[in-house]
């Protein structure tokens, strides 16, 4: 995954600095009949339960490190005629927050898992936020981007809602599904054949 969609980028071994934090364009087609709207959710796969060790010196991640889904975001009620998203539709506001009215692309945000950690700015949450894996974990970080057809046009979601409120939500209503999973480390001692290639399915 290119600097431009994380949220924090390599300064050195080290030391970590802000990335552009663009949502990459995303296009899809093969719509299947029936579709009422679109719903999106981004995953870190590998994200480290323990955050107490983040970013430390003397602590290391490896593969036994226990790991969780951390969602980076959270989009539902995308129109059915919609079949892309543009880069940076959904990035942050310069300065400020986003909110669902500010969007500039069609949709409705939910908040993801930066929503109210320590050192984000307000509104970092209901965004897209990109890639900040640790710079200590010896596993290059998979995010995956989800692209959920749907048979209702919007789903029945309270204001505030994150991505486990939106699975439970469209659970009947999903048609299909596609996924394009791409890789970001900011451990700059994994090779580049550690990282490996961006796998669609």
């Amino acid at each position: 995954m290119p600097d431009r969609y994380a949220l924090r980028r390599n300064d050195g071994p080290t030391t970590l600095v802000p990335a552009e934090n663009l949502n990459p364009h995303l296009a899809w087609d093969d719509v299947p009949e029936g579709t009422a709207s679109f719903a999106l959710l981004c995953a870190d796969l590998d994200a480290p339960t323990d955050t107490s060790g983040i970013n430390k010196p003397g602590v290391v991640f490896d593969d036994d490190s226990e790991r969780a889904l951390f969602y980076h975001w959270v989009l539902v009620d995308l129109p059915a005629g919609v079949r892309d998203v543009d880069e940076g539709a959904f990035a942050p506001l310069q300065g400020g927050d986003l909110s669902p009215s500010k969007a500039v692309s069609p949709g409705r945000l939910g908040h993801n898992d930066y929503a109210g950690m320590p050192g984000m700015e307000d509104g970092a949450g209901l965004c897209y936020g990109g890639p900040a894996p640790p710079w200590n974990d010896g596993r290059p970080h998979r995010y995956r981007f989800t692209v959920y057809a749907l048979s209702v046009p919007t789903l029945d979601l309270a204001d505030g809602f994150k991505a486990a409120d939106v699975l439970k939500a469209m659970q009947d209503a999903v048609l299909a599904e596609c996924s394009l999973t791409a890789v970001y480390t900011l451990n700059t001692s994994l090779s580049a054949t550690q990282v490996g290639s961006p796998s669609v399915s």
